[in-house]
């Protein structure tokens, strides 16, 4: 006999719920722990490129750009191909 999946119960944002907090527990690794964007660097008209290995990538990019570089100024993203390479070219605009 199979054994049932137990299906998570949905939290109810509307009744009383205290997260536990926890001491010492790791921060697993990111995916690019490297990466920085070189935001307090950049003055208005500045921009960089970041690869991205398909477009769907990319597009998740274009994402964390914008958000991450809102606390900076604005910013405006695009998808472009630099010397062959599939890539985001992000500006600071104000």
């Amino acid at each position: 006999m199979k054994e049932k999946r137990k299906i998570p119960v949905p939290i109810d944002i509307n009744t009383t719920f205290t997260p536990k907090v926890e001491s010492d527990v790791p921060l697993p690794p990111g995916r690019s722990p490297n990466m920085s964007y070189p935001w307090k660097e950049m003055t208005v008209g500045d921009s960089f490129f970041v690869p991205c290995a398909d477009k769907e990538r990319a597009r998740l990019s274009q994402i964390s750009l914008v958000a991450s570089g809102r606390r900076f100024g604005k910013v405006v993203t695009r998808t472009v191909t630099e010397d062959g390479v599939l890539g985001i070219r992000c500006w600071k605009i104000a």
